[in-house]
C-alpha cells in the first residue's frame, strides 16, 4: 500500500497550488547558431515590476531585424518555472523552454516567466488571487506587444495545463488592452479544476490502489465534498477527508492561507464555459498519451464548446505520442507508469514530440 500511496503522491503533486520557489535560474542574454535563414535565435532576459514585487521572463526571438509573430507562453500549475521545470519533479530539461526555442527557430517570439512564487518571481505581500496572475499576465504582454521584433497585430497567448485556464481568463480580463490575436491551448483542462482533481485522485485509487465499488465510493465521497467546500469558502480539516498523507497534503495546499483565495476560484472555474463566450481563433493540442488531461474526455470538450459558442476558427490537434508536457511517450497510458513517467518530464534525454513545434507554427502563420 505505501507504493500504491507514492504513486497517487507523484500525480497529485503537479496539481498542487503549492507557490515554493524553483530551483532553476534563467539563463543570461545569449545568442544561439540556429541553422536556419533567420540566424541565431536570442535570449533576452525580462524583469517587470508589479506592486513591490519582480517577475522575470525570457524572450526567445530569431535573430534577424523582422518583426514576427509572437506567443504568451503561460506555465502550469504548482512551482513549474517558465522553462516547465519544477523542484517536485527531477530534470531541467523542461519542455518549456523547448518549446520556446523550437518556435524561435520557426521565427516566432515568445515570452515566457516565471509566474509569481517560481522561479525568481516573488510572492505578493498579500494572499495570492487570481487578480495577481492577470496582472503579470498583462505587464507581459504589453512588454512582448512593444518589442521591437513583435508584430503587434499577431500576438497570440498560449498556456499549458493550468496555465490554459489562466490564458482562457486572460481573455475577458483584459481591460482596455488589446486583445490577443488567438489562443493557443496546450494540455488544457476541459473541465473545472475541482473536477479534474476528483477524476484523476478516483482513477488513481481505482488504477493504482485496486479500489472498487463500496470502498472507491466510500474514499472518493469526502474528498469530493472537501472540494466543494474549499471553493465555498467553508472550513475543511484535511485528517478527516483522507487518512492518506497524499490527499491530505493537496488539500493542505489547496486550504494554504497564502493561495486560499486563488484556489476558491480557480477550483469551480470552468474552462469549457468560458472558452464559448470567446470568439478569437483556437488551436488545442492534447498529447494521446497524456495520463494526466485527456484527449478524449477534455481537448474534445473544449472544442465542442468553442464551436457552440459560434466560434468558426477552432483547430484540434491530437499528436498520437505526445505526454503530458509535450515530449514523446511511446507507451499507451494504460501501460504507463505515473512515477517514471512523470520522473522523466524534465530529463535530459527526453525531446518535445516532433508534431508539436510544427503544428504551433503552421497555424501561427496562417493567423
Amino acid at each position: 500500500m505505501r507504493r500504491r500511496h507514492a504513486i497517487l503522491w507523484a500525480v497529485v503533486s503537479t496539481m498542487a497550488l503549492g507557490c515554493g520557489a524553483s530551483s532553476g535560474g534563467a539563463e543570461p542574454e545569449h545568442a544561439r547558431s540556429s541553422g536556419d535563414e533567420l540566424g541565431p535565435i536570442v535570449d533576452e532576459e525580462v524583469t517587470l515590476e508589479l506592486d513591490g514585487r519582480s517577475v522575470h521572463g525570457t524572450l526567445t526571438r530569431p535573430g534577424d531585424a523582422s518583426r514576427h509573430a509572437a506567443v504568451l507562453l503561460i506555465a502550469g500549475s504548482g512551482p513549474t518555472d517558465r522553462d516547465w521545470n519544477s523542484p517536485l519533479l527531477p530534470g531541467t530539461n523542461g519542455s518549456g523552454r523547448l518549446l520556446a526555442e523550437a518556435l524561435a527557430h520557426g521565427g516566432v517570439v515568445v515570452l515566457r516567466y516565471d509566474k509569481t512564487g517560481t522561479g525568481q518571481s516573488g510572492l505578493p505581500s498579500h494572499p495570492l488571487a487570481w487578480d495577481d496572475y492577470v496582472a503579470e499576465q498583462t505587464a507581459m504582454l504589453a512588454h512582448l506587444r512593444a518589442h521591437a521584433a513583435v508584430d503587434p497585430a499577431r500576438v497570440f497567448v498560449a498556456g499549458h495545463s493550468e496555465g490554459g485556464e489562466h490564458a482562457i481568463h486572460l481573455m475577458s480580463h483584459l481591460g482596455d488592452a488589446p486583445p490577443p490575436a488567438g489562443l493557443v491551448l496546450l494540455a488544457c483542462p476541459g473541465h473545472s479544476m475541482r473536477d479534474i482533481v476528483y477524476r484523476q485522485l478516483e482513477t488513481q485509487f481505482r488504477d493504482a490502489a485496486g479500489y472498487q465499488g463500496e470502498q472507491l465510493a466510500q474514499t472518493m465521497t469526502p474528498i469530493g465534498a472537501a472540494l466543494d467546500d474549499i471553493a465555498a469558502g467553508r472550513p475543511v480539516d484535511p485528517a478527516q477527508v483522507s487518512p492518506i498523507p497524499a490527499v491530505q497534503g493537496l488539500v493542505q495546499a489547496f486550504m494554504s492561507p497564502a493561495s486560499l483565495p486563488f484556489a476558491r476560484a480557480i477550483l469551480p472555474f470552468d474552462p469549457a464555459v468560458e472558452l464559448r463566450a470567446l470568439h478569437v481563433p483556437v488551436l488545442i493540442v492534447n498529447g494521446a498519451h497524456d495520463m494526466q488531461v485527456s484527449a478524449e474526455l477534455d481537448a474534445t470538450t473544449l472544442e465542442r464548446a468553442a464551436r457552440e459558442g459560434g466560434n468558426a476558427d477552432v483547430t484540434l490537434v491530437v499528436p498520437p505520442l505526445a505526454n503530458h508536457v509535450l515530449k514523446l511517450e511511446p507507451l499507451p497510458i494504460a501501460e504507463q507508469n505515473p512515477v517514471v513517467v512523470q520522473s522523466g518530464y524534465s530529463a535530459a534525454d527526453r525531446g518535445l514530440d516532433p508534431e508539436v513545434a510544427p503544428t504551433l507554427l503552421a497555424w501561427l502563420a496562417r493567423h
